[in-house]
């Protein structure tokens, strides 16, 4: 996933995971320019997600991305 870097943008993508109850595995993250490029390998219990609740997180996390918080 890239995004335009901000403030609070971490925050929101990992607040968007642990509310769908899953857990960050690893992380990597990187910046180029203004872009933030984060890969995140998420579970839930250990295990992989299904493709419902797969898709589910990648919309949740589209729009974590695309908010801008309230100056």
């Amino acid at each position: 996933m890239a995004a335009e870097d901000r403030p609070g943008l971490l925050y929101a993508l990992t607040s968007a995971i642990s509310s769908a109850g899953a857990n960050i595995e690893v992380v990597l993250i990187d910046t180029e320019a203004h872009k933030a490029i984060d890969v995140f390998y998420v579970t839930q219990e250990g295990k992989k997600l299904a493709s419902a609740q797969r898709a589910s997180l990648q919309e949740t996390l589209l729009e974590a991305c695309a908010v801008r918080p309230q100056s």
